[in-house]
């Protein structure tokens, strides 16, 4: 991915359309580029519409003005376009102008902005993982739409790690026999993940620690993420396990506390979901725009059309199965 880049002024006018705005900018934007859009992301018909109907943007805004979002952003999924949203607070000066689009002069008053980066998915989450390395570049909250096409279905054993209790690795794939549970104590054993096909922010340690759901039949089972570089690899022997821990990316650690029946099953998935934080920053009304503190008029909205777009049914970044045989 290049680092060249091009400006293009999109809207001239303060009754430009979010949903217009956002084809317009896929619409400049080639195949190989991303297009990085900020705005206060306020939700609003056209100038003149808004005349004739005050209120038309309050009434709608969970109606056709989502719609709109929807619609947009639906295509946009269907060209393989990515979607992440960066939220920010900062100082304003200047006018703004509320739902009824009636101006109020601020000065210093705090409000929030957003940073959205659109377009193929392989190269939103490459600038994304340039945005991470500057050290400037602190957003207060983040969302994610369109990285959920890959599913991690793949782990092996890393056999010689944190190992406790009798197990073998089966010839059978994702399989473990010969398990006995030390008395009072629990089985363990590690798998070995490569979860460099997702996004970059769904492959954070903390993330997958507050994410990742263990769904144990027949046994009882914890799990924890482990860092790498808190396992010591001289204890690695052989030609295989030297070669799994290198081309891992990440590393669980599985307790099983008890197994009841002679064969059992742990599943280890992760969501594709959204945070909802933007319900938060959102109000439902501006009239008084120092009334509602740090929020976005119809913000929840907004990202719900483009949630919406996105949402495919049962979607999972991480789908693993692991079975046990006494």
């Amino acid at each position: 991915m290049g680092t060249d880049i091009a400006t293009t002024h999109i809207a001239k006018s303060r009754g430009s359309e979010l949903h217009k705005i956002f084809s317009k900018i896929v619409a400049k934007a080639d195949s190989g580029n991303v297009s990085v859009f900020v705005s206060d992301c306020i939700l609003s018909f056209p100038d003149k519409m808004v005349k004739a109907n005050p209120e038309i943007n309050r009434i709608e805004a969970p109606n056709a003005l989502k719609n709109n979002i929807f619609s947009t952003f639906s295509e946009l999924r269907k060209k393989g376009q990515a979607v992440s949203i960066y939220a920010f607070h900062s100082k304003f000066f200047g006018t703004y102008y509320n739902y009824q689009n009636n101006k109020k002069k601020l000065s210093g008053a705090e409000r929030p902005f957003y940073v959205w980066v659109i377009g193929k998915k392989n190269f939103v989450d490459q600038f994304n993982k340039r945005l991470v390395e500057i050290s400037t570049f602190k957003p207060e909250k983040s969302l994610h739409f369109g990285f959920g096409q890959n599913v991690v279905k793949d782990f092996k054993f890393l056999s010689q790690v944190d190992r406790k209790g009798d197990w073998s690795v089966s010839d059978v794939s994702h399989t473990l026999t010969d398990v006995e549970i030390p008395k009072d104590d629990s089985l363990r054993f590690c798998i070995a993940l490569e979860l460099d096909s997702l996004p970059s922010y769904v492959q954070a340690e903390d993330y997958l620690e507050k994410k990742l759901l263990l769904e144990s039949q027949g046994c009882q089972a914890t799990f924890r993420v482990e860092p790498k570089s808190a396992i010591n690899t001289s204890k690695l022997s052989g030609k295989s396990q030297p070669k799994i821990f290198e081309t891992a990316s990440h590393l669980v650690l599985v307790s099983v506390s008890k197994m009841d029946l002679d064969e059992a099953d742990i599943k280890l998935t992760l969501p594709v979901q959204s945070d909802t934080w933007y319900m938060d920053w959102s109000a439902d009304e501006d009239k008084d725009v120092r009334s509602i503190g740090n929020k976005t008029f119809a913000f929840k909205y907004l990202v719900n059309g483009v949630k919406e777009a996105y949402e495919t049914r049962n979607s999972k970044y991480i789908d693993l199965k692991i079975h046990l045989i006494k």
